[in-house]
């Protein structure tokens, strides 16, 4: 099964995603933590889901929103 690394930016900016919703409300930060994660593994699954946004990018990078 693929896997997928984290860089540590990424990793901090979770960090820092959880810490701010945290404040307010725990169990909302560690459902959104879960989301995140649940939506990495299925990303190694089928990396190329998502869309492309022509208007930000030529790259092929794409975009694909896990919550609001």
């Amino acid at each position: 099964m693929p896997t997928y690394v984290l860089s540590p930016d990424a990793l901090q900016d979770l960090q820092d995603i959880w810490d701010f919703i945290a404040f307010d409300n725990t169990q909302a930060a560690d459902q959104l933590e879960d989301e995140f994660f649940k939506a990495f593994e299925m990303l190694t699954r089928q990396p190329r889901m998502g869309h492309t946004r022509l208007d930000l990018t030529d790259r092929d990078v794409r975009f694909w929103s896990v919550a609001s």
